[in-house]
């Protein structure tokens, strides 16, 4: 009975020492992991079921004398890398890059005891990361310490939904309730385009000749358009954009004031995005491959913010050679794997506009007929002086960019406008421009006319309307 009584207290002891070393260990791999040393590489991704979002691979290398250390502490790692600093592409794998959850660098701060928990021993990062690859590490000796090489697994898009719930970040549906809901228009790319005959003389493409010569073209942009559909986007169809485009007069290609021949001149690529009012352009190349009885799709996406023509998004893709020669089935099956980053870029940039205004062009320009030029004072103060204390009281904490200030013309870029007015109504180029109009009219009873190019680009012309 007292060898059993001993030999009870001898295991207690050790199952307490273990504990004791245990907890002493992660400790120390907390205290080591609050200083954030680490490489992090995109090794693979997949897409979670419906293409809502991407689920990433990522190889963690964390340092410390200790190799046990560096291993416990790869997975908070790997989390902190996706919240905080984003991870680069890996152009060898097709990969695109990932951005981090946190843009706003002020959140860091307001949110600080929530996320000093969340990264916490046993705290709610665990939920969003496994170890893949049959959880074996790779431990190389650098100096005086080792570098471990972990295998994870993040599930992004439920970590992103989590930070959506805790009010940490917003979710897109919100922001865009409150304006409008973001709408997409596909299009042949130019390379596309040129490649295959379809640019005119001054390089334009000319996408009914397209359609009516190319058979797949129809086929993709449709699919294209459903897959984005599905996921939430308001689509402008290209053909029926181009039909109400010809139902314009076709010799109008001129926008003039009521008054005088003066005029504004709007090329095709304009006229598209002003008749579309879409949000978000996605260009599309793709190409065919054949393989004996066999066929597989490369497609290259580049979604472009229609107001100011920047790229906010890209995806590439190939898909398995399959027996099928259906376009949609082959493109679906190109982009099936992708589609998830394309869209989580998107949902980045739309947060950007809510935070930071959206960018739009404004130029402000006089008939040859007005008495008066921004020069001239009203009220004792220069009209162009005016004009410029106007955009800055109604940009996004007043950031504008003034590039051209004469007596005939003003020219500003970059000007950042919120995504809703007071009244709650979405904003735009458009709408920004009238709002100055009426200012200058109600104040200084100056008559203007305000006219857009695009979506992105407003231009206010003074003296007549």
């Amino acid at each position: 009975m007292k060898q059993i009584v001993k030999l009870l207290v001898v295991l207690v002891l050790a199952m307490v020492g273990i504990n004791t070393a245990s907890a002493q260990a992660k400790k120390k791999a907390n205290e080591q992991t609050e200083q954030w040393r680490y490489e992090v590489e995109l090794v693979g991704q997949r897409s979670t079921r419906g293409g809502q979002g991407l689920v990433h691979i990522l190889k963690v290398w964390s340092f410390s004398k200790k190799y046990d250390v560096a291993e416990e502490q790869g997975k908070k790692n790997a989390i902190h890398a996706i919240v905080y600093k984003g991870c680069p592409g890996n152009d060898a794998k097709r990969l695109g890059e990932i951005p981090a959850l946190l843009q706003d660098p002020t959140v860091e701060m307001t949110h600080a005891e929530f996320l000093k928990n969340f990264f916490a021993e046993d705290g709610d990062y665990m939920r969003f990361v496994s170890i893949t690859n049959g959880g074996q590490a790779e431990v190389l000796k650098v100096g005086k310490e080792y570098k471990v090489g972990l295998t994870v697994l993040v599930d992004t898009p439920s970590l992103r939904k989590y930070f959506e719930a805790k009010k940490i970040i917003m979710p897109l549906n919100e922001g865009f309730d409150k304006a409008k809901k973001p709408s997409i228009m596909v299009v042949p790319s130019d390379v596309w385009c040129k490649d295959n005959g379809y640019l005119d003389e001054n390089g334009v493409p000319n996408y009914r000749k397209a359609f009516a010569e190319n058979s797949q073209l129809n086929f993709v942009m449709s699919k294209m358009g459903s897959m984005m559909s599905a996921r939430g986007f308001d689509l402008r169809l290209l053909l029926d954009v181009l039909k109400t485009i010809e139902t314009e007069d076709a010799e109008n290609m001129m926008l003039t004031s009521n008054t005088s021949g003066a005029a504004i001149a709007e090329d095709p690529i304009d006229k598209l995005r002003r008749v579309a009012k879409a949000d978000i352009i996605l260009e599309v190349s793709w190409n065919l491959n054949v393989d004996g009885m066999k066929q597989s799709m490369t497609i290259n996406i580049i979604g472009k913010d229609s107001y100011t023509n920047e790229q906010i998004a890209a995806c590439q893709g190939t898909g398995q050679p399959t027996y099928s020669k259906e376009i949609p089935v082959l493109l679906e099956e190109a982009v099936g794997h992708n589609l998830g980053y394309l869209i989580e870029a998107l949902n980045g940039k739309f947060n950007d506009w809510f935070t930071l205004g959206r960018n739009i062009a404004v130029q402000v320009m006089r008939w040859d007929s007005a008495e008066f030029n921004l020069e001239s004072e009203f009220g004792g103060k220069e009209l162009g002086e005016i004009i410029e204390e106007y955009i800055s009281a109604n940009t996004v904490n007043k950031q504008y960019t003034t590039d051209m200030a004469t007596s005939n013309k003003m020219v500003f870029s970059n000007v950042r406008i919120p995504m809703v007015n007071q009244d709650g109504k979405a904003m735009d180029a458009r709408m920004f421009g009238q709002g100055l109009r009426r200012m200058l009219r109600d104040k200084y009873q100056i008559t203007s006319k305000v006219m857009t190019k695009g979506l992105g680009q407003t231009t206010i012309v003074l003296g007549e309307k």
